[in-house]
């Protein structure tokens, strides 16, 4: 993860260390490995950050909105621990405003969301809904465990 590893090291490396083993285990790796970044890839990682948010300036130039899956799948259940942020990471390395939304049900009942992502200083149109819409819930056909007639 690079330059998120490099950021988590600033923020939480400074811990005692009872306050970081209570940290979850892709945290903490994150966190050391930041810790062990050199200098010259810390700074190619910047650097390449700063062309990707160029490359994203250009998408917004002729889009004012993106829609992606927020996940690679089903959201991850909590006591399977944290879910990847590999979608969004990129977008929020580049200064983007992320909206995920739990739209989609996967095979196991879990959510599978989607990411809305704005232009840089978009978020309120990142958080709107188009003119003359109106939100609704989505219909889903889930049934929830042990009660076969809510949906």
């Amino acid at each position: 993860m690079g330059l998120l590893d490099a950021h988590l090291a600033f923020r939480f490396g400074g811990l005692p260390a009872e306050d970081f083993a209570q940290l979850c285990s892709s945290l903490q790796a994150g966190v050391q490995n930041g810790k062990s970044m050199s200098t010259p890839r810390y700074l190619e990682l910047d650097a390449l950050a700063d062309r990707l948010t160029a490359l994203a300036d250009r998408l917004f130039a002729e889009h004012d909105l993106l829609i992606t899956l927020s996940t690679l799948g089903e959201a991850t259940r909590l006591e399977d621990g944290p879910g990847s942020g590999v979608m969004s990471m990129p977008w929020s390395l580049c200064g983007l405003p992320t909206l995920s939304l739990p739209l989609l049900l996967g095979k196991h009942g879990l959510p599978i969301g989607l990411q809305l992502i704005g232009p840089k200083g978009g978020i309120a149109l990142t958080c709107r809904s188009p003119p003359g819409s109106s939100p609704k819930p989505a219909q889903s056909s889930y049934t929830k465990p042990g009660n076969s007639n809510v949906a």
